[in-house]
């Protein structure tokens, strides 16, 4: 759903890479404010960081990572030069946000075209990943059917974007 579709002051949490980033002091002296773009595939939305949230955030903000922004929408300008914008309240990292999130990993694999190096390898990303999140293996046996098996606890996976990338 697009912003424009929302209504004013509606709460909203967006995802995307911070763009065009500028921190600004307060006119009072006393603290910092940010605005930056949030990019994603979709397109851009400016969002307004104001002195408590920069202070208490500032280093996700500056970090490069992905984000998922949480905050208030609101509307400004008139006719059709209406722009949303994003009052932050709230900022993670995707990286962070889906270790908040993710409860379980499900892998899929080819029974028939398993190796036993193949399944090493497995071991070995799974020993190396180590976290709270169960593991479930669903062996797909082509044309046939599919054996969902939940690994014992030990084998449960911290999911980050390293973790994805070596078990692909």
């Amino acid at each position: 759903m697009a912003l424009s579709e929302l209504a004013d002051r509606a709460e909203v949490s967006v995802g995307g890479i911070v763009g065009d980033f500028r921190e600004r002091p307060l006119k009072s002296g006393k603290g910092r404010m940010a605005i930056f773009g949030l990019e994603d595939r979709e397109g851009q939305v400016e969002v307004m960081c104001f002195s408590r949230a920069f202070e208490e955030h500032e280093a996700t903000l500056k970090s490069g990572e992905p984000l998922l922004v949480s905050g208030r929408l609101r509307f400004e300008g008139e006719g059709e030069s209406v722009m949303p914008r994003i009052d932050l309240q709230q900022v993670v990292t995707l990286d962070q946000f889906r270790a908040q999130k993710t409860k379980q990993v499900h892998l899929q694999l080819l029974a028939d075209s398993l190796g036993e190096g193949q399944l090493d390898a497995l071991q070995r990303v799974l020993r190396e990943h180590q976290g709270d999140c169960r593991t479930f293996v669903h062996l797909l046996l082509a044309q046939r059917s599919t054996a969902i098996i939940e690994l014992a606890e030990r084998w449960s996976v911290n999911p980050t974007d390293e973790f994805l990338l070596k078990v692909e």
